[in-house]
């Protein structure tokens, strides 16, 4: 006998007898005989009878041994693979050789495995060599595919069963009967009940005081103990925030891992009961509304006859409600009406159709009324059961009806007429529009409508060189001259804010680069006490500005010719004024001339001498410094500037004349007098000839009096006043008249101009230029009145 089938079948036998003890338990007396004949063959009688597989491989993984009738169950007979490689026999089975594998390693194991479609308890063990080499491994594989998919359909069923529990929409729990604990309990109780899971599992009912009625539980544990079988019994439980749940309650008696248990089931009939009461309290309010309600209601058979109504209806047909038999409404109509209402109502009753219709009837006390009737069908289950109806009295409606139709008759006639004169109305204005728009784009100005965008609505004509098309939706500044566009975009501002109207200079430009110059007067458009748009009209003054410059210059050559005629006139007095230093140089530079001939000469005496030189000849070249600032010819510069040194430098020019005369000079400024914006040289000019006129009314009068009063002071917080004073003889009624006039003097050597050009230079600068006699005292005071800047 080979020697390795030798150990593997007394080996086998022992592991077999240790293995299968449950397939094999009959015969485990029977290998206690020591001739392995016997035993080989008693073993391949056994295996051949029970379900299992016997197989040894050799260390390549090649059959030695395959007995079993569980070969069947795979389409094998014993001893076929015999000879064959597991691993091509199973090559398509890895779960299966991997035991084969882990046993070729010399690592015993067991695991269920599939075969095909079979499952079997797989034993493998390594067989070892004396020397302890893996000789092969010895099997042993049990066909339990029947308890297999036994579980698999157990678990199964359980999931589905779990799913259903947890997912299904009634209430369900699981509970010990003998105990009364929870077990489970689904989604839906715990929601219904207001507890989470871990609050619930393993307490009871009573513990958690779900019962409305504890009371009730035990009666219905008994029975399910009996065996009843409870079907939806109506109880009240609590929730947790002690609301009252009805319930409907179904129970029945389980088993689970031998202990019985309730699988009870509830459904929350909380709602459905308050929806009952709503409905029945429905069902009252409605029978109030009809015994209550204004109007006749009735009930008819599927026939149209009348066989419920409400006492409005009773009173209005007349039936006193003591007989069966309800009084028809057809009965009391008009004759007039009846055949219509008639044949209508037979024809609704015929198709089960709804009807409403006004007819007239005669009610109980034998009035006329006047009735609209509303009928709807009503079926169940497609069949027409019966008819709703109301009988509602319209007699007061169908009055105001005719009184409105009286009414609106009259109104249509007043408004015909009110329609022919406000057709003629709109005919005159359409006339007046028609001139309105003639004049409007006839006009020599410009006419903008300005939205509050700033973009142009409209213009009737321009004058830049664009079509007034070009400049719709256009914005209004984009002709404006780019040096204008500020003061233009503040103006558009007041105008839209506030609502002032604004007047403005500006300049355009015209498609060919020409700049032209227009006076603009915008205000606003109103509606609805809202701003929407501005109006402007632009008239071209650019001839006019012409007019304005050029007079601006000729008014500064007459300023400047009037300064050289005042120079003029002081030219005696200059040149007599100038004769003083110059000769006081000369006897000085002489002096000192004369002292350094002399041998013992002194250095002091001589640096002296040559010092008061020296300021005589800066008194002199101050003097003609002075006349020629005042002379020199220039364009008008205005600029921010103080009162007082204006007033001191025309005084230094006057000073000459006045020393003559020995007038005195007084000066009295309020503290901080603000700046003026003005040309200094000619407000210089202005003071000097009033200085000058002064001094001239002055020559006559008494010494002592000879003074001159010039004041300062600010007036309405908007001007600073000047005012030259003088106790001179004044003018007569008739210079006062003209004085300002040119070419008007009191002097037989003036050109009369200085006065005249001296309020002109004050008007351009935005002043004004008066005077008045003085007050209890001889002479006149001229007033030049400056305005403040706006900023200062």
């Amino acid at each position: 006998m080979n020697p390795f089938l030798e150990i593997s079948f007394t080996s086998l036998m022992n592991e077999f007898l240790r293995r299968a003890e449950d397939n094999l338990i009959a015969f485990s007396g029977i290998f206690h005989h020591s001739e392995i004949a016997d035993q080989q063959s008693l073993l391949k009688e056994v295996v051949s009878q029970s379900p299992i597989i016997l197989w040894v491989i050799d260390e390549h993984g090649v059959f030695r041994l395959s007995e079993g009738m569980g070969l069947s169950a795979l389409g094998l007979k014993p001893g076929e693979t015999i000879g064959k490689s597991v691993f091509e026999i199973y090559a398509d089975q890895p779960q299966a050789l991997m035991g084969v594998r882990r046993s070729l390693s010399g690592i015993e194991s067991r695991e269920i495995v599939r075969v095909i479609d079979r499952y079997y308890d797989s034993w493998q063990r390594p067989l070892f060599s004396p020397e302890g080499k893996v000789r092969g491994v010895l099997g042993v594989a049990t066909d339990v595919t029947q308890r297999i998919l036994a579980q698999q359909e157990t678990a199964e069923f359980e999931q589905r069963f779990r799913a259903a529990f947890h997912h299904s929409p009634a209430a369900i729990t699981v509970t010990d009967l003998e105990t009364g604990r929870f077990i489970d309990a689904n989604d839906a109780y715990l929601k219904m009940i207001g507890l989470k899971r871990e609050e619930t599992i393993g307490k009871t009912t009573l513990e958690l005081g779900l019962w409305k009625n504890p009371s009730e539980r035990a009666p219905l544990i008994e029975k399910v103990l009996k065996g009843e079988t409870m079907a939806a019994s109506s109880h009240v439980l609590t929730d947790r925030q002690g609301r009252n749940l009805s319930v409907q309650w179904s129970a029945s008696v389980i088993v689970l891992d031998g202990r019985k248990c309730m699988l009870s089931c509830m459904l929350d009939m909380t709602a459905r009961a308050k929806a009952t009461q709503r409905a029945e309290l429905t069902r009252q309010q409605l029978r109030t509304l009809g015994r209550l309600a204004p109007v006749a209601i009735f009930r008819t058979n599927a026939q149209g006859e009348v066989r419920q109504a409400n006492g409005r209806y009773r009173h209005l047909v007349g039936d006193n409600g003591q007989s069966n038999s309800l009084g028809c409404w057809i009965d009391r109509i008009l004759p007039e009406d009846l055949p219509e209402v008639t044949r209508v109502w037979k024809h609704t009753v015929k198709h089960g159709q709804s009807c409403l219709l006004e007819f007239r009837m005669v009610d109980a006390q034998s009035r006329e009324r006047w009735i609209l009737l509303s009928t709807k069908p009503l079926f169940h289950r497609k069949s027409l059961r019966s008819f709703v109806g109301t009988l509602t009295d319209i007699t007061s409606r169908k009055r105001a009806e005719a009184a409105m139709e009286q009414m609106n008759h009259a109104l249509e006639t007043r408004v015909a007429i009110r329609t022919q004169e406000l057709r003629q109305v709109v005919e005159e204005l359409e006339v007046r529009r028609s001139q309105w728009e003639s004049l409007v784009r006839n006009a020599p100005d410009i006419i903008l409508r300005i939205r509050t965008d700033r973009t142009i609505e409209f213009v009737n004509r321009t004058e830049f060189g664009w079509q007034p098309e070009d400049l719709i939706h256009k914005d209004s500044l984009f002709f404006v001259h780019p040096d204008d566009r500020d003061e233009v975009e503040r103006v558009l501002y007041l105008v839209f804010t506030e609502g002032t109207p604004q007047t403005v200079q500006l300049r355009s430009r015209k498609k060919t680069g020409e700049t032209l110059w227009y006076a603009v007067h915008i205000g606003p458009v109103y509606r609805a006490n809202t701003i929407i748009a501005a109006t402007a009209v632009l008239r071209d003054i650019t001839q006019q500005k012409f007019y304005e410059e050029e007079a601006i210059r000729r008014r500064d050559e007459l300023a400047h010719a009037s300064r050289l005629s005042t120079i003029g006139e002081m030219a005696a007095m200059v040149a007599h004024e100038l004769n003083q230093p110059l000769a006081a140089i000369a006897n000085f530079v002489r002096g000192a001339v004369h002292r350094l001939q002399e041998p013992n000469f002194k250095v002091d005496e001589i640096i002296d001498g040559l010092e008061k030189a020296n300021r005589q000849a800066q008194r002199a070249g101050e003097m003609i410094h002075g006349i020629r600032r005042f002379l020199r010819k220039r364009d008008s510069l205005q600029m921010p500037i103080h009162l007082p040194p204006l007033v001191h430098e025309a005084w230094g020019l006057a000073e000459i004349e006045a020393s003559r005369y020995r007038i005195q000079l007084e000066t009295e400024f309020a503290p901080a007098l603000p700046l003026i914006i003005a040309d200094d040289v000619q407000i210089v000019q202005v003071l000097l000839n009033l200085f000058l006129n002064g001094i001239d009314a002055m020559k006559s009068i008494p010494q002592p009096e000879r003074k001159l009063i010039v004041r300062g002071r600010v007036e309405n917080r908007q001007t600073v006043v000047c005012e030259v004073e003088d106790r001179g003889t004044g003018f007569s009624p008739k210079i006062s008249e003209t004085m300002f006039d040119a070419f008007i003097t009191t002097k037989e050597e003036g050109l009369g101009l200085g006065l005249s050009v001296s309020r002109s230079i004050v008007k351009a600068h935005g002043g004004r230029l008066r005077s008045f006699p003085n007050h209890e005292k001889p002479g006149v005071t001229f007033q030049m009145i400056l305005p403040i800047p706006a900023d200062d």
